[in-house]
């Protein structure tokens, strides 16, 4: 909810959202289109929350640079 209403506060038109707790994740109940949602394989993770389709991208920290890198590619 706060994601949204800072995407809409400030006209932008996406966000990337990572966290290490699957839940903060799952709580995007219908999923947001505008909000790309990951899990920080580094933190705190249960086994259980990475069977072998996640309900979201894992990012391992390379992952995440290369992400946004790309990310701010776009925004140059």
């Amino acid at each position: 909810e706060t994601i949204i209403r800072v995407l809409e506060s400030r006209g932008v038109e996406g966000a990337l959202f990572v966290d290490d707790q699957i839940d903060h994740l799952l709580s995007f109940n219908p999923p947001e289109p505008r909000v790309e949602l990951g899990l920080a394989s580094w933190g705190y993770i249960k086994k259980e929350w990475l069977p072998p389709q996640p309900p979201v991208k894992v990012y391992t920290p390379e992952q995440l640079k290369a992400r946004l890198d790309t990310l701010l590619d776009v925004c140059r």
